[in-house]
């Protein structure tokens, strides 16, 4: 076990989990990982860097999503992934077992009820309600205009936005 006092560089904590540093650096950004000590040249990780990140190595191998391992590791007290790693890794399954065991537990616990939509327009950066995912759709209205969508979409909205694509291809259609 690594001493906690001891300073690990980024090209060392990299070697020490086999990552590359752009993945370390993707990993802070995301808020997997807490920023390095100092900056630039002087940056450095410590044992509590090096924990997180073989623990996020551990939980990728059992193919869980980047968020829903952020949620797991924000539920973790302060030096709890040194206490996570002590414990036998679980067999590795495969995405396809992931996918039939988060299927499978979401049948069986009802889901809780979808409230109505409501008339007002959702706040700018505002989560979607239902479920917490989204996707963003991209549309190209001209070669310098786009709009970006969140999905889904109630029906109601959805028939507005195909009338609004259609406005849109009619006003900024080329003349042949």
């Amino acid at each position: 076990m690594l001493d906690p006092n001891t300073a690990l560089s980024l090209v060392d904590l990299c070697d020490a989990v086999d990552v590359t540093p752009r993945t370390v650096r993707y990993y802070i950004q995301q808020g997997l990982l807490p920023p390095a000590d100092g900056a630039g040249q002087s940056a450095s990780y410590n044992s509590g860097h090096l924990a997180r990140l073989q623990l996020i190595k551990r939980l990728q191998a059992t193919h869980l999503p980047l968020a829903e391992i952020r949620a797991q590791l924000d539920a973790l007290p302060p030096g709890g992934e040194s206490q996570l790693l002590s414990q036998p890794s679980p067999a590795p399954t495969s995405a396809a077992d992931y996918i039939r065991a988060a299927l499978a537990s979401s049948s069986s616990s009802p889901r809780p009820a979808r409230p109505a939509p409501s008339p007002e327009p959702p706040t700018p950066g505002a989560s979607p309600g239902f479920g917490g995912r989204s996707t963003w759709d991209h549309h190209v209205l001209h070669r310098d205009i786009e709009l970006h969508v969140r999905r889904p979409l109630d029906p109601q909205a959805n028939r507005k936005l195909d009338r609004l694509l259609e406005l849109a291809r009619t006003l900024f259609k080329e003349p042949s």
